[in-house]
């Protein structure tokens, strides 16, 4: 790689040439960013999802300087495959496929939240009564419902928000878990967001979790998984995280919660929770992170070598 870090000017946006690799990782300060063979204007940030355009202060804010000591260039993964990973409520798909993406430079998108935001959405409109929600006005309601991530500085990562608020936080209430598979089951909340999520996913490189990723949204994807642990475990789990979090729940709360989600999900007539036929199963009941990341990340290799 030949690096040519002159600035434009005011504009103040690095010039830079890449002999090799048309794809390539650039990292300013521990900071990491991706491109093309030209990025003047087009820099994106590797780990928001979709990609953000970065302005000319955030490059101020990372201290970009002319100097190539200071810039490190490393060629991203060759194969920019598409990886879907399924499974049940609370089962670890998020945390997996967020190190598994950051590991392999691909972006990862969370339809979890996506869903979470709809049910949000749905509860401030007042669209659920009980366990009953108003599909006459979902179609004209969910025109003004607005879902999108943003790329978060502070924590490095992109934060899911509504109608331009931030609700990451919101979305993780015991409220919304009690309605989030309710909403899901709308054909027409999973029809907006099933677009959203394949546009996200049509250029490649992408590790997305969710219900019906490999059988709906990423049908054709190189690499699949299932994951799923004992109902128990994964009660217990969510119950920590909750707990970690300062929300208000009991251990019982969140194991009925999981046992109605889980019905919810394999028995509804849009896009049902189901294992693909050419997916990997992973039963991480009594796996540690470590062993289940390296289950999943050798088998991203091999695919990635194949592809």
């Amino acid at each position: 790689f030949s690096l040519d870090t002159t600035t434009d000017g005011a504009s103040r946006w690095p010039h830079l040439s890449v002999t090799g690799p048309m794809a390539f990782r650039l990292e300013v300060n521990s900071k990491s960013v991706t491109s093309g063979s030209d990025y003047r204007a087009t820099l994106i940030i590797l780990r928001a999802h979709p990609p953000t355009l970065v302005s000319p202060s955030i490059l101020e804010d990372l201290k970009v300087i002319s100097s190539a000591e200071r810039l490190i260039c490393k060629p991203m993964e060759k194969a920019r495959i598409n990886i879907a990973i399924d499974g049940h409520s609370s089962s670890g798909k998020s945390t997996m496929a967020k190190s598994l993406a950051k590991e392999l430079n691909f972006v990862y998108i969370d339809t979890g939240a996506m869903y979470r935001a709809a049910a949000l959405f749905c509860i401030k409109e007042r669209l659920i009564d009980g366990n009953e929600i108003d599909e006459r006005r979902i179609p004209s309601a969910i025109e003004r419902m607005y879902i999108s991530f943003k790329y978060n500085a502070k924590s490095e990562q992109s934060e899911i928000h509504l109608g331009g608020a931030n609700v990451e936080k919101e979305i993780r209430s015991m409220e919304v878990a009690r309605r989030v598979s309710l909403v899901a089951a709308v054909p027409e909340i999973r029809h907006k967001l099933v677009n959203i999520q394949q546009r996200m996913a049509s250029t490649g490189g992408v590790v997305m979790d969710g219900r019906d990723i490999g059988t709906v949204v990423m049908p054709k994807a190189e690499l699949k998984f299932f994951i799923t642990a004992d109902i128990e475990i994964r009660a217990e789990r969510r119950y920590q995280e909750l707990k970690s979090k300062d929300v208000d729940s009991s251990l019982g709360e969140v194991f009925n919660n999981i046992r109605e989600r889980d019905r919810i999900d394999t028995t509804r007539a849009v896009a049902p929770l189901r294992k693909a036929k050419d997916s990997i199963v992973m039963d991480n009941s009594n796996l540690t992170i470590d062993e289940q990341f390296d289950f999943l990340l050798s088998h991203a290799r091999k695919a990635m070598a194949d592809a």
